[in-house]
C-alpha cells in the first residue's frame, strides 16, 4: 500500500526509484508480453519478435526527472516511420479481458503533439490504442468508439515520466495513471487488429518509451494503482520521498 498519492495541484512529481535496466511491472502467469530495452535494442521478456521499422533511436541512459540523476535505457523519439510492430493475432486479444501497462517521459514539445504509446492496428481501425495527445492520455476501443465518444482521456499530464496501466474487464475499458487519475468506458464491440504497433504516431514526437507490459489478467483497479504507486512513489518538489511502498 502507499501513504500518499501525487494529485495535480499538490506541488508532486512522479518519482521512480528503480532506476536500473529491465521490467518493473510484475509478471503474472498470463503475461503474454514485457518490453524493455537495453541501451541498445529492444527486449521482449517473453521471446516475442518485434520488428524495427525505420531507426528507432536507441536511449542509454533517457531523463526520467528534470534533477538530471535518474535515469534509464529506452527508445525514442517515434514517428510514422520509426516504431516497433508485431503481428497481433495469438499475442494481443483485442476482443477478451487484460491488462497493459507503460512508462514514458515526454518533454513540453510533446503538448501539442501526439506520442502513440501502442495499438494493436496499425490503421488504428480496428483493435485499441494508447496515446499521449495534447498532453493528455487517450485509450480507446475501434472502430465501434470512433466519433460516440465512449472513450477515456486522463487530464493533461505535467511533462516528464508516466506510467499508467489500462485494461479490459467484459464490457468496460479502464485506465489509470501516475497519482491516481482514473476512468472507464463502455468498451462495445471490437473487431481484431491485424498489426501491433509500439511508438507509432502521427508527428515525429520527442517522446521516451522505456517499459511495455500485457497480460490476460483482468484489470482491478486497485490493484494497477498499487502497482504504479509501487514503481513511482510521490515525492515533493524538492525530491523529498514522501512515499515507502514494497
Amino acid at each position: 500500500m502507499f501513504g500518499h498519492q501525487g494529485f495535480a495541484g499538490e506541488g508532486l512529481v512522479a518519482h521512480i526509484p528503480l532506476t536500473t535496466n529491465g521490467g518493473h511491472f510484475i509478471d503474472t502467469p498470463n503475461t503474454k508480453s514485457h518490453v524493455t530495452w537495453n541501451g541498445t535494442g529492444l527486449v521482449d521478456a517473453y521471446g516475442n519478435a518485434w520488428t524495427m521499422n525505420g531507426t528507432v533511436p536507441q536511449v542509454s541512459s533517457g531523463p526520467l526527472l528534470y534533477d538530471g540523476v535518474h535515469s534509464r535505457a529506452g527508445a525514442g523519439p517515434f514517428g510514422l516511420g520509426q516504431y516497433y510492430s508485431i503481428p497481433t493475432a495469438g499475442l494481443f486479444d483485442t476482443t477478451g479481458d487484460f491488462t497493459a501497462g507503460f512508462i514514458s517521459w515526454f518533454p513540453n514539445a510533446v503538448q501539442a503533439s501526439y506520442f502513440g504509446i501502442v495499438s494493436t492496428d496499425a490503421t488504428r481501425s480496428d483493435g485499441w490504442y494508447v496515446e499521449m495527445a495534447g498532453g493528455s492520455i487517450l485509450y480507446t476501443a475501434l472502430p465501434t468508439n470512433i466519433g460516440g465518444g465512449a472513450y477515456q482521456e486522463i487530464p493533461p499530464q505535467a511533462p516528464g515520466l508516466v506510467c499508467a496501466m489500462f485494461g479490459r474487464t467484459g464490457s468496460t475499458g479502464v485506465i489509470t495513471a501516475n497519482g491516481g487519475y482514473s476512468g472507464t468506458f463502455a468498451w462495445g464491440t471490437v473487431s481484431s487488429g491485424t498489426t501491433t504497433t509500439l511508438g507509432a504516431a502521427g508527428d515525429n514526437c520527442p517522446g521516451i518509451l522505456y517499459e511495455f507490459f500485457y497480460s490476460t489478467d483482468t484489470p482491478v483497479l486497485a490493484t494497477m494503482q498499487a502497482q504504479i504507486a509501487r514503481i513511482l512513489g510521490a515525492v515533493s518538489a524538492e525530491n523529498e520521498i514522501l512515499t515507502v511502498t514494497n
